[in-house]
């Protein structure tokens, strides 16, 4: 409520509802070759290819730069009626079922054959390339990962440590938790009240596989008791004398 930052030790988890939404990536031109490569089949099947991601915060979708995948897991090249999707192995089950849909398994390959292959954005012209990260887990969702460097602490350190540069990192999210007004589609709205906005968008553009509600612990200030976000800002300290 009144856009402070907080320290770890002012942070509270209390339980919230939010959205859980699976968000399809296409995969960019110019990629097929090399994933149907890594699968080992000859080709892909005519039609689009996806993976898939699974998030419990729509609101950083417009800030996404990348995906990631952890290089030791399986993922599977799966045929289905919307095209061909990549999901970890171990959750493919899972995944189909929430976007009710049946598949067949084309091909596996570990994470690390998939390391920058290019996908493009659900609803914003520029690609989302693949990043290798140990920090994806099998907990829950698709095994894939968007990553949002300005929005969470993982996000950030993958994608610096791919090479991003802190001006290359998206930040619309302004110091009151309000998209800045230049952001396409989003501009000016408060990122809780965007959120269904966000999925609208998503379904519109043809990327939203699943969408459902649920109660997670989540991060709250211990003031307020209101939820919180995390936000990556530009600091300085004065030195020491």
């Amino acid at each position: 409520d009144c856009g402070s930052a907080l320290a770890e030790a002012e942070v509270e988890y209390q339980d919230k509802k939010s959205p859980a939404i699976d968000v399809g990536f296409r995969l960019a031109d110019g990629e097929r070759e090399r994933v149907a490569h890594a699968f080992g089949i000859a080709a892909l099947p005519a039609g689009e290819c996806w993976t898939v991601i699974w998030t419990t915060t729509p609101w950083t979708i417009p800030s996404n730069q990348a995906l990631n995948m952890h290089p030791e897991f399986t993922y599977e090249l799966v045929k289905t009626a919307r095209g061909c999707i990549i999901l970890a192995a171990e959750l493919r089950g899972a995944a189909l079922q929430r976007f009710g849909l049946d598949g067949e398994v084309l091909g596996a390959c570990q994470g690390a054959a998939l390391a920058q292959v290019a996908f493009r954005h659900p609803f914003y012209d520029r690609a989302s390339p693949v990043y290798l990260g140990d920090y994806v887990t099998l907990d829950a969702g698709t095994g894939i990962v968007h990553s949002a460097p300005a929005y969470g602490l993982e996000d950030y350190d993958s994608c610096k440590k791919h090479g991003m540069h802190n001006d290359e990192i998206l930040t619309p999210v302004q110091g009151d938790g309000v998209f800045a007004a230049s952001l396409p589609f989003f501009g000016g709205m408060f990122v809780w009240k965007a959120n269904p906005v966000i999925i609208e968008k998503l379904a519109e553009v043809g990327a939203l596989f699943a969408s459902s509600e649920i109660t997670h612990s989540y991060m709250h200030c211990w003031r307020h008791k209101t939820p919180i976000i995390y936000r990556a800002t530009t600091q300085w300290f004065p030195p020491r004398r």
